[in-house]
């Protein structure tokens, strides 16, 4: 009867983009239909829970009365927590994030004493930091059942690449547009009739490339206690294969790095990975001298890669505009970001500086924080967000999936980095069959 349930619940949410189609209300009624199914009444309301919030991440272009829904879902879930337990816990670990908020509402107050004309701004960045530390504070809350809950992540992720696939062959069909954010019901979908894009109900393809990747991670945290216990499944494809099909650049690199990294450390040097990073660094900096000395070639060669993937992905518009490194759109926003930065390098501009600074977000969480919150912020944040991780997943499994994607997208306050982040914190409630 479950897996009947499941069944059905699982083609109402992969023929989703087929009622938003017809009609928002069809849309709605088939949504709440697939929730009843897809994460069926489970005796562990945590791992309920859990499934509920991830449920709800992937529908990142959805609002409910101006809050994404996976933000109304955590409200929700939060006041439902504290109502059954009457308290939040914290692991004294987690405390090491603590330097970089208050470092956000020190910076917040000096601004606010400067009465800098973009304040509001800085308030609504605030706010997202705030929402996303609220979700690492949840997910540490939650004991889930580690089987069931690895087993359901496979099978939604492998649904909404189909999902995805389906959005994208119904705007081949017919024109899908947003919905107005004035309604309490308000739905965000990419839609760009120069170029093939596969993003589901995302907003945006490279925030479908990333729930992949760190729901992968995610996964990992779940599955294993310790990083030297760490082994493939070929259900990773699942992840793998997902980020790919956001026909995103960056998703190329990273999955190359990863398989790459796996085969390099989990291969070659299985049992050497101190002597195998030492041998990765020659390597990088042979690398990089060697497109120094060649730099001319050096660079028409990435170009030539990146216009095969371009070309390959259908990607018209971008191969047009976007083909060459040195002038590719977020490079030059690099740079101009680089100005600013060296003129505020320590303490920062100020949080979502680039609204008044840049012509277009920086795409690169480094940069990001920089501009932000200087040389500061970005120490106390990846002190605090990655110490944990580091000590439960392989370092190189972090540097393919979140770091090398936080290069080249902003995520410094995703809720799903900070998901990551409790996670991680959880090793000292590590037991058999529960997290």
């Amino acid at each position: 009867m479950n897996k009947t349930m499941f069944f059905l619940g699982s083609l109402a949410y992969v023929a989703l983009p087929i009622m938003y189609a017809k009609s928002i209300g069809l849309f709605a009624a088939v949504m709440f239909f697939s929730i009843i199914l897809t994460i069926q009444k489970s005796n562990n309301l945590d791992t309920w829970l859990f499934k509920l919030y991830i449920w709800s991440f992937a529908f990142f272009g959805v609002s409910i009365g101006g809050l994404k829904l996976s933000d109304v879902v955590l409200i929700v879930s939060c006041m439902l927590l504290i109502m059954r337990k009457g308290k939040l816990v914290v692991n004294s670990k987690m405390l090491l994030i603590i330097p970089f908020f208050l470092y956000l509402f020190l910076q917040m107050g000096y601004f606010y004493l400067a009465r800098d004309s973009y304040l509001s701004n800085m308030l609504l960045e605030l706010s997202r930091y705030a929402l996303a530390l609220l979700t690492g504070l949840f997910f540490y809350q939650l004991r889930v059942n580690r089987g069931s809950l690895i087993k359901w992540l496979d099978k939604f992720c492998g649904l909404v690449s189909l999902q995805a696939l389906v959005m994208y062959l119904v705007q081949t069909k017919t024109t899908i547009t947003n919905v107005d954010s004035g309604r309490l019901l308000a739905v965000s979908v990419f839609s760009d009739t120069t170029e093939s894009r596969i993003s589901a109900f995302f907003s945006d393809p490279n925030k479908m490339m990333a729930f992949f990747l760190l729901v992968l991670v995610i996964r990992i945290l779940i599955e294993f206690k310790d990083k030297r216990a760490f082994t493939w499944h070929w259900q990773y494809w699942l992840y793998l294969l997902g980020a790919l099909i956001s026909l995103s650049r960056t998703s190329v690199i990273v999955v190359a790095m990863f398989l790459l990294f796996y085969v390099f450390y989990e291969k070659v040097f299985k049992k050497e990975h101190l002597l195998g990073t030492s041998v990765m660094l020659l390597l990088l900096v042979v690398f990089a001298a060697v497109g120094l000395l060649f730099k001319t070639t050096f660079v028409s060669a990435i170009n030539d890669v990146f216009d095969g993937v371009l070309a390959l992905f259908g990607r018209d518009r971008t191969l047009t505009i976007d083909s060459n490194v040195t002038s590719d759109s977020r490079v030059l926003v690099w740079r101009s970001a680089l100005s600013y930065i060296e003129q505020r390098p320590i303490l920062g501009n100020g949080l979502a500086s680039e609204l008044h600074l840049l012509p277009i977000p920086t795409h690169n969480s480094v940069v990001q924080l920089l501009l932000d919150t200087g040389i500061v912020g970005l120490v106390l944040y990846t002190i605090g967000i990655f110490n944990g991780v580091i000590k439960r997943v392989p370092g190189w499994v972090v540097v393919s999936l979140v770091v090398i994607p936080m290069f080249f997208l902003d995520l410094a306050n995703f809720r799903l980095i900070f998901v990551m982040w409790s996670l991680a914190m959880k090793n000292d409630r590590f037991e058999k069959g529960e997290i």
